[in-house]
């Protein structure tokens, strides 16, 4: 249980008790809760500026250009996005694509931009796996690249980029 549950307790304890009066009275309940930001959480403005999306674009492999433009044009979390495979993929006559991939056990799908899925269908016919049960991308070993390697991977790339600033710090990585 969190600080916040318990407060949430006492609260409708109190409002239970028709003690309402000594709730608002309370200094603790007027004061923001101090583990509502946790230390190294990006906030929107530290996310990649479409110019910078572009720069960490031309200076990516074509596997590194994909997820990119998969995470950015689709709004994929990382793992969501490191789980798709070959089948789930459907490419549209106008060059937009579909991605099907699961969250929290429902199918979805996300329609992606043809700018953005040019990328991707670059890096499907160049791919060395070519079954439609292949996950789309992996790492040297064929295996599902982990969190970290991804993280690396980003981390790496912004470099190449020039684009050292977005290098973050903390636990909660995001690209």
């Amino acid at each position: 249980h969190t600080i916040q549950s318990y407060f949430r307790v006492l609260k409708c304890f109190l409002k239970w008790q028709n003690r309402k009066n000594d709730l608002l009275a309370s200094p603790e309940w007027k004061t923001a809760n101090p583990y509502s930001k946790q230390e190294g959480q990006i906030s929107p403005d530290d996310l990649p500026k479409p110019e910078e999306i572009l720069k960490m674009l031309s200076v990516a492999s074509d596997m590194e250009a994909a997820l990119l433009a998969i995470l950015a044009g689709g709004g994929l979390r990382v793992q969501g996005a490191v789980l798709l495979q070959r089948k789930n993929l459907h490419f549209q006559p106008d060059g937009s694509m579909i991605l099907i991939f699961t969250s929290k056990g429902r199918k979805n799908g996300v329609l992606l931009h043809s700018g953005w899925s040019w990328y991707v269908q670059r890096w499907f016919n160049a791919s060395p796996n070519k079954a439609e049960e292949d996950y789309l991308f992996f790492q040297r070993s064929h295996d599902v690249p982990a969190y970290g390697f991804i993280w690396s991977m980003f981390k790496q790339l912004a470099c190449r980029a020039g684009l050292g600033h977005m290098i973050y710090k903390g636990h909660n990585k995001k690209y």
